[in-house]
């Protein structure tokens, strides 16, 4: 549920309960599954999560992954490419099974009970679907094609959005959406590739209105990229050859050059994420300019990881489809409570009041990620100044208020686990 108002500006400018001080403490351990052709990983906690493959296996655990039961599915056939859950009870997968007489049949299902029953809620004319995007228990969007199936209502209706705008016209007909995922129901990404080409240049689409409209934003060239991740409305992972990420809506990318290719990744933060390759985990927290390797899995000959999904930071699990799950844990266990997060050093703003401009200045300690917001007394962004990799050292961005109202603004800087606000009054 989300809160508006004044409280909205309490809330995000209030410090955080708990900061992480020391040094922690990390295992991964490898669960065995007892089931081959896997595919699909989803966790809503640190104790449920699901498991979906071919042959019509879907799995669960209620223990972390320490014990995986089958859960009951009658069908015969049914090959599960993906799974999704929101909380205990409702999660979405889709496949395709073999029809005789009739050629490949595409599905998706949908459970209200953790997976005891599914209940078919296919679009009645999909055709083959890529790419699934599960924001809540009743919205997701699924391609086919160039074609994305959207519902508000869990999959009881389904609308067809059509409306593509291109701004190149190479192999427009050949795309294909791989991959969806939205920030919110209005903002989100698709990316496209040609379909049947898993070694070509990838297409990324953009919309603000929900998918009634798409528009073809960029380019990501000669690189392959398979999934792709909204933090929020600026800030993007993809990944697969190699990893990218976009600070800036989608708009310009960059590579994590020293990154090795990999299969997926499970993205924390703007400058976070965990990196599956094929036999093993790594870590970044500085958008890959440095990593350490977490864990290598000694896999038998032509077996890899596939798949990744966590809860968080300390609990992430690593799927691999020939039966093995290898989950990574760490326990911060000099984590104090009650603690605020370090401070920057004070922010000001010349002039204050102003009219219609003014400049922010600040000091990094430390080489960061660093975003800088002007809002509003309701707690309404209105400008972002910053959103980008920084320097330690003094720094400074320029506010125009020429199109807003007289009245109080507050900004705000985050740079990594640091943060302060200022105030300053718009005087016209």
């Amino acid at each position: 549920m989300r809160r508006s108002g004044l409280f909205v500006l309490m809330s995000m400018f209030a410090l955080a309960l708990f900061v992480g001080v020391g040094v922690s403490r990390a295992e991964w351990e490898v669960q065995e599954t007892g089931k081959t052709s896997l595919w699909g990983i989803s966790f809503v906690d640190e104790n449920h999560g699901w498991i979906c493959g071919h042959n019509s296996t879907l799995l669960k655990t209620t223990n972390g992954g320490d014990t995986w039961e089958s859960v009951n599915f009658s069908e015969e056939g049914y090959d599960f490419d993906d799974i999704a859950f929101v909380d205990e009870n409702i999660g979405v997968c889709y496949g395709y099974t073999q029809l005789e007489g009739a050629g490949l049949y595409y599905f998706i299902l949908k459970t209200t009970d953790g997976g005891e029953t599914w209940k078919n809620i296919s679009p009645p004319d999909g055709h083959g679907y890529h790419g699934m995007c599960v924001l809540d228990e009743d919205t997701y969007w699924l391609g086919s094609g160039l074609i994305v199936y959207h519902t508000k209502d869990g999959g009881e209706t389904w609308e067809t959005q059509e409306t593509i705008h291109h701004t190149s016209t190479e192999r427009i007909n050949y795309r294909s959406f791989i991959d969806f995922d939205f920030f919110d129901t209005m903002t989100g990404w698709g990316l496209t590739r040609e379909y049947g080409d898993i070694h070509g240049p990838t297409w990324i689409y953009r919309t603000k209105n929900g998918g009634k409209d798409w528009y073809e934003i960029t380019r990501i060239i000669d690189d392959n990229q398979r999934h792709i991740y909204a933090m929020s409305e600026e800030s993007l992972w993809t990944c697969y050859f190699p990893v990218c990420f976009s600070h800036d809506g989608g708009e310009t990318w960059e590579k994590c050059e020293d990154l090795p290719s990999c299969r997926d990744i499970y993205p924390i933060d703007n400058d976070r994420v965990f990196v599956l390759d094929d036999y093993g985990l790594l870590y970044t927290s500085d958008c890959g300019r440095t990593y350490e390797t977490l864990f290598t899995y000694g896999l038998e000959q032509h077996n890899y990881f596939f798949s990744i999904t966590g809860v968080n930071e300390n609990n992430v699990w690593c799927l691999c489809p020939r039966g093995e799950v290898v989950k990574y844990t760490r326990d911060d266990t000099s984590v104090k409570k009650n603690e605020a997060p370090q401070e920057l050093p004070a922010l000001t703003n010349t002039p204050n009041p102003f009219n219609p401009a003014t400049t922010i200045s600040f000091t990094l300690p430390t080489d960061s990620h660093t975003t800088l917001t002007v809002h509003d007394i309701t707690g309404r962004k209105v400008a972002t100044l910053a959103d980008n990799f920084m320097s330690a050292g003094k720094h400074s961005a320029v506010f125009d208020g020429s199109n807003l109202a007289s009245g109080v603004y507050f900004y705000r800087i985050e740079a990594g686990k640091m943060a302060r606000t200022g105030k300053m009054l718009l005087i016209k």
